[in-house]
């Protein structure tokens, strides 16, 4: 991928540092991010440094060595309620991953947190004015739009996800030493969700490059890194920090809207409503061009990020394990059959299969980490005091940085071997409402969680039905293949620091 700045990080704390003393006078002046001052109850706070200066060098430190998750863990390991107060340069992030709280944020206090104006702005060339980045009116008018294409299955899903399967399939059997999995799968998941959204694929699979996919990958590392610095990232803008990448992003998708703009409204009526691509639908709708980019965007991002990591991290736990691989490829003969292409009702029959994405979905949830703002003085419902049984207090404009990760692998709840990948645990575990969380809860779940189930489950079974065997080629920068675990980093979602490098073995037909 073609990063603009080969040392981000350095650049962007330089920038930080010089804006620190732009803003030392405006920092004394603000006394309601001071932790402690709402109505609940103090939080612990790491930082020892004035205006967090310590921890914002932590931070920075981290995100560079994509240990940014691990380091939540540690600061909720060493508080007593899992749940601090994160306070830098004047913006007051509150950290937990209590299951109480998370679920007041998602559903119970839904309307005290929204998405807010710091994560509006941070991401705003990215998500725009979607569903993914407002609140309010704007926000329901967005997701009544969306929905009638987000959450259905068209009748060609399938048959445009085998098209381009089968792309696949040549670059795997044209690798017989291996390849990098998380790059050609993240690949054959833009190559379908264009295809089936705008209606025009980008056939990244055959062209090997995507403008467009490197721009948002590289927007994404930015805008994620700009995020915990509230009020100071919007400063910065991503279209100064990353020029290149920004103008690719707009060309591409500006591109393929104006051209839908451009052609007549009869024209497009004619067409018969379940035929009109998303595009198509938002441009009737709404002939505005900055409005549908914002929606395509977001919608083209949210249905192909989750999948194609969750795809990934399930290959890479069944590399390891050719056992479990050889169970899977004999249920899906005796419930389907090897040379049969599945259908929606087949892939149900396929429990051991669904257990394997449950536990993914439990050990590696792509939206590991996850921001809200308050709209209003408000307090979550444990968390403070000594004890970290009481309330906590947030003020209007402060953020919560719920960690959906720490959650799903408390041992309090999963157990004491909760940092396991181990699909077995779900003939035997039953979580509770709140403690397993794979498409969100409460009104913000996820609108495509259905269409991102069945491409999970369709891609995963037509490779155990091509290859009968997947191993494990080790991290492919030069460490041990038995070396510590590959790491996680952020980037809006959670994903692997390291290239996933695996060999298939081809079926003997």
């Amino acid at each position: 991928m073609n990063v603009e700045f080969p040392d981000l990080s350095k650049r962007l704390l330089g920038i930080l540092l010089i804006a620190i003393g732009l803003l030392v006078f405006i920092l004394r002046l603000s006394s309601q991010s001071q932790n402690g001052k709402g109505p609940g109850n103090h939080v612990p706070n790491p930082s020892r440094l004035p205006f967090g200066l310590d921890l914002m060098f932590r931070i920075i430190w981290r995100m560079r060595q994509d240990t940014f998750l691990e380091f939540t863990d540690v600061i909720l390991n060493d508080t007593p309620g899992r749940t601090a107060s994160l306070e830098v340069l004047g913006t007051r992030l509150v950290l937990t991953d209590r299951q109480e709280n998370i679920s007041a944020v998602m559903l119970y206090q839904f309307s005290d947190f929204g998405k807010g104006e710091t994560t509006h702005e941070v991401f705003k060339n990215i998500l725009g004015d979607s569903v993914f980045a407002t609140d309010g009116q704007k926000w329901m008018r967005s997701k009544d739009q969306l929905r009638p294409h987000a959450a259905r299955i068209r009748p060609d899903d399938l048959s445009v996800s085998e098209y381009h399967i089968q792309r696949l399939f040549q670059h795997i059997h044209d690798a017989p030493q291996g390849l990098e999995v998380f790059d050609v799968i993240d690949r054959l998941q833009l190559d379908i969700v264009t295809r089936i959204f705008l209606g025009v694929s980008t056939d990244s699979l055959k062209y090997d490059k995507s403008p467009f996919r490197d721009a948002m990958e590289t927007l994404l590392k930015i805008n994620t890194r700009r995020l915990p610095f509230g009020n100071v990232a919007k400063l910065f803008p991503d279209w100064m920090l990353a020029p290149v990448a920004f103008r690719e992003l707009d060309q591409y998708i500006g591109g393929l809207v104006d051209k839908t703009l451009s052609l007549p409204v009869e024209e497009l009526e004619l067409k018969d409503a379940s035929d009109r691509t998303l595009m198509e639908e938002l441009a009737l709708q709404q002939p505005d061009r900055k409005f549908v980019k914002d929606q395509l965007v977001s919608v083209l991002m949210a249905s192909k990020d989750p999948v194609t990591i969750l795809i990934t991290w399930t290959l890479f736990e069944l590399s390891r394990r050719p056992e479990l691989v050889q169970q899977l490829r004999t249920e899906i003969e005796e419930r389907i059959g090897l040379d049969v292409l599945p259908d929606m009702e087949s892939l149900k029959k396929l429990t051991k299969l669904q257990n394997v994405i449950k536990e993914t979905m439990r050990t590696y949830h792509p939206l590991g980490l996850n921001v809200r703002e308050a709209l209003r003085d408000t307090t979550l419902p444990v968390g403070g005091g000594s004890g970290g049984s009481e309330k906590v207090p947030v003020l209007k404009g402060e953020l919560v940085l719920y960690s959906v990760h720490g959650l799903q692998r408390s041992k309090a709840i999963v157990g004491e071997d909760a940092d396991t990948w181990d699909p077995s645990r779900w003939e035997r575990w039953s979580p509770k409402s709140g403690q397993f969380l794979p498409f969100n809860m409460g009104p913000r779940i996820c609108l495509g969680r259905n269409f991102g189930q069945l491409q999970i489950q369709y891609t995963l079974t037509r490779i155990l039905q091509e290859f009968e065997g997947i191993e494990w080629c080790g991290y492919g920068d030069g460490r041990d293949r038995d070396a510590q675990p590959i790491r996680i980093k952020v980037e809006l979602n959670t994903k692997f620091a390291s290239p996933v490098r695996c060999k298939f073995i081809a079926r003997e037909r």
